[in-house]
């Protein structure tokens, strides 16, 4: 089939159980775990202090996709000037879509391949509440944190990888991930960095939040 751009493409299906690579892991070390903090301003930053930018496929096409919508708003009906113009803004949204799914492919195979943990703690966004927020509603869907879920799932089973989900409320930015002093403060996204009023430790939001993320995981299962 051909989809809106032009593109031809065929798609095949079929149903299959997924066989682990590697051996079944018996026992698992606090030092194999890794938690994994999803933000915007980044698309995700590790436990082990390695940050992923984010690519933001979309941020960067709007101007020129609001170029192209304006030009086919002016576009005579029917016209093969305006049939041209269509193609241009399918291959444009196609662009973002490939950028997003190689970008998720690239952050979930080097958390699986590279880091090779024996479990990777994640947090249970709620997308759907999330994009609810106008403000940040754009840059959330952008950062494609479902599909970024979604293939860390599969590739986590392949190499018998225990993927956690902290619960969704758990507040991982508001405690101190050095004295475990829960902050009261209201914090914003601007504020990137805090002290712990308790132990006065200065903290990076992201990266405590993902070393939160990791303990949680190892209370979840209480890993000693």
């Amino acid at each position: 089939s051909v989809d809106a751009s032009g593109k031809w493409f065929v798609s095949f299906a079929y149903v299959t159980d997924i066989i682990p690579i590697h051996e079944v892991v018996s026992s698992i070390a606090t030092d194999d775990i890794v938690g994994i903090d999803f933000g915007v301003k980044d698309l995700a930053i590790t436990s082990n202090g390695i940050v992923y930018a984010n690519p933001q496929g979309y941020a960067r096409a709007k101007i020129r996709l609001r170029r192209y919508q304006r030009a086919l708003s002016r576009k005579k009906k029917y016209s093969k000037s305006k049939i041209k113009c269509r193609k241009r803004i399918a291959r444009l949204y196609r662009r973002i879509t490939n950028v997003r799914i190689n970008t998720a492919h690239q952050f979930t195979s080097d958390i699986v391949y590279k880091s090779k943990p024996k479990m990777v703690v994640i947090e249970d966004l709620d997308v759907i509440h999330l994009s609810k927020n106008h403000k940040i509603a754009s840059a959330i869907l952008d950062a494609n944190f479902g599909r970024m879920r979604t293939f860390l799932e599969y590739k986590c089973k392949w190499n018998n990888i225990t993927l956690v989900q902290a619960p969704r409320f758990y507040a991982s930015t508001r405690y101190c991930s050095h004295c475990g002093q829960y902050h009261k403060d209201d914090l914003t996204l601007q504020d990137r960095e805090w002290t712990c009023p308790i132990c006065g430790h200065k903290h990076d939001r992201d990266y405590n939040a993902a070393i939160n993320i990791r303990n949680k995981g190892i209370e979840m299962l209480k890993i000693v």
